[in-house]
């Protein structure tokens, strides 16, 4: 069975997926607490009658954000686990071609 891509790139696509999902774990979190850095990324209107309005809005708009986060590092999550799939499988397959070959030189 051939697979999608060799250990390396596996390797590499781990890494990078978990070093997303780390991130935007930290960034969700960030947007549930309602961290000041992330306003400017909030889509808020020009302006607001009073305070509360802006209040409400950038509330609702922070849980939105820090959803998102989530949901996008529970897809990290699931390529890294794919990645750390393909690279289990490609240690078997390494070990069963190596099982082969001890064999066909027994039968030589």
């Amino acid at each position: 069975m051939n697979l999608i891509c060799n250990k390396k790139c596996s390797i590499f696509c781990l890494f990078i997926s978990i070093w997303g999902l780390i991130q935007l774990l930290v960034m969700g979190v960030c947007c549930s607490f309602n961290a000041l850095a992330f306003v400017t990324h909030l889509p808020l209107a020009e302006n607001y009658d009073n305070l509360q309005e802006f209040r409400s809005d950038s509330d609702r708009l922070y849980k939105d954000v820090a959803l998102r986060f989530y949901a996008t590092a529970a897809l990290y999550g699931v390529f890294a686990t794919l990645s750390l799939l393909c690279i289990r499988m490609k240690k078997r397959q390494m070990i069963r071609e190596k099982n082969a070959e001890i064999r066909r030189s027994h039968l030589v």
